[in-house]
């Protein structure tokens, strides 16, 4: 008997649980219900002797806006998801808090446009013009909370700032691949990003995983190194090249060009060089792990010829392999090597001329 009982009641568990994950939805179809309500009861009212709607009918249907808004926006104020790291749940709750503020002025400016009909089915044009005129506001001011919620992000500590990347990075590292369905209709994925293990949230933008080739930053040297070899060189355009004393890339489209490299005076030139396998991408990156300009494609070289550049012109040097998904290593590369957000170039830059 009692086994008969704990195997119904793993069952009935097991049902409220697939249910408590479409609670949300069902929240949101009784919030909606009201709504439905007033649509059809406005609709009901009879019209006009021109065939219009009544002020009645209007009144009515627009009672219904509140409803339709709570019903598309009611997950915005539950809490953050569960199993995040802190920084990301704050991150999150940012981002929720300005979205719900944004929510809030927009029921206002529904429960101005109530007024706003409730006026004309009851004539008063002064209070209806009021009324209109307030809903309006609240309208475009509901844009603000949203619009301003990139820019108010970086104003919080700059530690914070950089936990959330680190979670971020961190995250699409270790996340699962996407899953690939077969002609037979077999669903498989597709392996865990490959070489992805150990991952440091010090070094970096953002925090980076174990690289398999790393050599550190030392002096500059005056001989020349050149990736790849100049009979190489022949048969394609792009290289990169150290000429004692300066770094000179190439991509074959736009002519030799000299890179800036950090110094007293550049304090956002490049600081080290990464090379990302398996698309064979190098980025240059400066001393915070922020990266400067485009990342360089079409150098067909080992690492380790990047690496004797990057030793001959004293610069750090790092490799990853990344993941074999296309889409997921877009994303990685994203948040590995970021660019330093415009705002704080710009600050950065005006303290350096002075």
């Amino acid at each position: 008997m009692d086994g008969g009982f704990g195997v119904a009641g793993a069952t009935l568990a097991g049902r409220l649980g697939r249910l408590r994950r479409y609670r949300w939805w069902l929240a949101r179809l009784v919030a909606a219900l009201p709504a439905v309500a007033l649509l059809a009861y406005g609709m009901s009212a009879p019209p006009t002797a021109e065939g219009a709607s009544s002020p009645e009918s209007v009144f009515w249907q627009d009672d219904a806006l509140p409803f339709l808004l709570l019903a598309a926006t009611l997950t915005l104020w539950r809490a953050p998801e569960e199993g995040l790291p802190d920084a990301l749940r704050l991150r999150d709750l940012h981002r929720r808090v300005c979205r719900r503020a944004a929510v809030v002025l927009l029921f206002g400016a529904c429960l101005a446009l109530g007024v706003d009909h409730w006026y004309s089915w009851h004539p008063d044009p002064a209070a209806a013009s009021a009324a209109a005129g307030t809903g309006l506001a609240l309208f475009w001011l509901a844009l603000v909370p949203v619009l301003l919620e990139p820019a108010l992000w970086p104003l919080w500590p700059a530690p914070i700032r950089r936990a959330v990347r680190a979670a971020r990075t961190a995250e699409a590292l270790y996340r699962p691949a996407p899953r690939q369905r077969l002609g037979g209709g077999q669903s498989v994925s597709y392996p865990a990003p490959g070489a992805i293990t150990d991952f440091d949230a010090d070094p970096g933008a953002s925090g980076r995983p174990r690289p398999f080739l790393h050599q550190a930053a030392g002096p500059r040297s005056s001989g020349r190194a050149t990736a790849p070899s100049r009979a190489r060189q022949r048969r394609q355009g792009s290289y990169l090249h150290w000429d004692g004393t300066k770094l000179i890339f190439d991509d074959g489209k736009g002519g030799p060009r000299a890179v800036a490299l950090a110094d007293a005076r550049h304090a956002e030139g490049v600081a080290e060089l990464v090379w990302v396998t398996p698309r064979d991408l190098l980025f240059f990156v400066d001393r915070d792990g922020y990266r400067v300009g485009r990342p360089v494609s079409g150098l067909q070289v080992l690492p380790g010829s990047v690496g004797q550049v990057a030793a001959a012109a004293g610069l750090a040097f790092n490799a990853y392999e990344l993941s074999s998904h296309a889409g997921t290593r877009g994303e990685q590369a994203g948040l590995l090597f970021p660019r330093r957000p415009r705002l704080v170039r710009a600050f950065r830059r005006r303290l350096a001329r002075r």
